[in-house]
């Protein structure tokens, strides 16, 4: 047997030693940049005094959106960021737009598109921080009065809008249990809707103190419960004298009238134990309205 033997070209070994040394000095080459850069990124991040959102922030967790830098790296000003209102102070401010869309709306009946406009605008105003104000402390029977008051003013150009006022006064009622409820006293409610000024029949009337006139007592037909009166006009009369005794002299009583009328619906007159609706002109068909009291 012939075994031939096969001899190491020397050549070659140096090549592959070559090769491996290259590829061990590019490793270390690569390992090191890496480590470089990753150090120089974690150096930045920790000195930044802006803060970054993040668990190495110095502010509290609740400060980091009103504390978190610009683009250009500079902290904003804390006074810029509007503080949080209360309740109360929502309220007012609701109240407030609200007063100024009455105010508007007291100009000639030929009201230009603008003037509309402006009227809604303060009555969405309005809306939206009455709303803010019932999230925030949903157990205040007043923005849920302020609330209704508003609806009923838009139930012109939204249909939706008498029944969840309907919901609201309810609501109102039941969180009141018997305890005053009053809007702000900013606002006098006699300088929002005078009684004889009623804007529309759907118009939600705040009838404030005003005296007693003494008419003959007409024909009620009221159906009570917790919540709701409901009281009729009969055909062909202008004015219904209701006897109701949770009637003072400053209760405030809320009108949504149910039956679809063009006359204005009205509180003439109102005294201990009674008030007196009336409407604007003669209709030919029984009024049918609903009134909620409140005292107070």
């Amino acid at each position: 047997m012939i075994i031939e033997s096969c001899t190491t070209n020397p050549a070659n070994t140096n090549l592959g030693k070559r090769v491996f040394q290259k590829t061990i000095t590019v490793i270390g080459y690569t390992a090191l940049i890496a480590f470089a850069v990753i150090t120089t990124i974690t150096v930045i991040g920790s000195s930044s005094k802006s803060p970054t959102g993040s668990y190495l922030s110095p502010l509290p967790k609740g400060e980091l959106a009103q504390g978190s830098s610009s683009d250009s790296g500079a902290p904003s000003d804390s006074s810029d960021v509007e503080p949080v209102k209360s309740t109360p102070e929502l309220i007012n401010l609701a109240q407030n737009y609200l007063d100024k869309a009455f105010a508007l709306a007291k100009t000639p009946p030929k009201q230009t598109p603008e003037q509309k406009a402006k009227i809604l605008e303060n009555l969405d105003q309005s809306l939206s921080l009455t709303t803010q104000a019932i999230s925030q402390d949903p157990r205040n029977p007043n923005g849920y009065v302020l609330r209704a008051h508003i609806l009923t003013a838009v139930s012109n150009t939204n249909p939706n809008a008498l029944a969840q006022a309907q919901k609201d006064l309810e609501t109102a009622q039941n969180l009141s249990q018997g305890q005053p409820i009053t809007l702000p006293e900013t606002i006098n409610p006699l300088n929002l809707l005078p009684d004889q000024q009623a804007l529309a029949s759907s118009d939600l009337i705040l009838a404030a103190p005003l005296p007693g006139q003494v008419l003959p007592e007409q024909k009620l037909d009221a159906a009570s419960n917790s919540f709701t009166t409901k009281a009729i006009i009969p055909a062909g009369q202008t004015e219904l004298l209701i006897n109701d005794n949770r009637i003072t002299p400053t209760s405030y009583i809320y009108l949504i009238p149910e039956t679809k009328t063009n006359a204005s619906i009205f509180v003439k007159s109102k005294g201990t134990g009674q008030f007196t609706l009336a409407t604007s002109t003669i209709s030919d068909i029984d009024i049918s309205i609903n009134y909620y009291i409140i005292n107070p």
